[in-house]
């Protein structure tokens, strides 16, 4: 074998075992993690109930849905559960659709006299409910699947209408975190900032975006 063969069988060689390497990142990269039961059912509950109050928060505040949704988040949650292990092998169909199918039927009014209503823009999803969903039993899970569902919404039902978001979700945990000024060890949150919606301050850390003074505080 002369030595350009040489070569380009070594090079030929190299690119097969790097294949699945570069393969593998760049699904990674794209997956999203509320595209299957797959990952709905290898997930904590707590990080289900998130995906759902994240997803929820989108649809009807950025989204605008149509489709109503009367009953708890936990209801729902129960739901695409049995929906998925019904299944069996066959987990491929998005969380998102299956959800989509236990809306409210046409008419269908539910009257809760202990139902609180929503509290202002985005039913009260701010500082203090993300100060309160941090105190799960695992790394932050409630507020990473709130992160998750708001993003399955953004990217497949509004087609990342203001603004890409290409960083893992747990770190946008961490930067919503630091710029509400919120410690878990004490439960310091700062006051200014604690009325602003989540969902408004993950905006702050969309790709390309010019934080205009509202940044990440030191």
């Amino acid at each position: 074998m002369g030595r350009k063969a040489e070569i380009a069988f070594f090079l030929f060689y190299a690119c097969l075992a790097l294949y699945p390497l570069a393969v593998g990142g760049n699904d990674q990269h794209n997956f999203n993690p509320g595209d299957d039961g797959q990952w709905w059912l290898s997930v904590p509950s707590s990080e289900q109930y998130g995906f759902l109050n994240g997803y929820f928060d989108c649809y009807l505040y950025e989204y605008k849905g149509s489709a109503r949704f009367s009953f708890s988040v936990d209801v729902y949650q129960l739901d695409i559960t049995k929906y998925f292990q019904v299944k069996g092998s066959d987990l491929n169909e998005p969380v998102s659709q299956v959800l989509l199918q236990f809306h409210d039927p046409r008419g269908f009014k539910i009257i809760d006299p202990y139902a609180e209503p929503a509290n202002g823009q985005h039913g009260g999803k701010d500082g203090l409910y993300w100060m309160q969903i941090s105190a799960d039993s695992g790394p932050q899970l409630e507020q990473r699947g709130f992160i998750e569902g708001y993003l399955a919404c953004h990217t497949t039902l509004n087609h990342n209408q203001g603004g890409v978001f290409s960083r893992p979700p747990a770190e946008y945990v961490s930067l919503i975190t630091r710029w509400y000024g919120f410690k878990r060890d004490t439960d310091d949150i700062d006051a200014v900032r604690q009325p602003t919606a989540i969902a408004d301050v993950l905006f702050e850390f969309r790709d390309r975006s010019q934080h205009s003074g509202i940044g990440v505080k030191s």
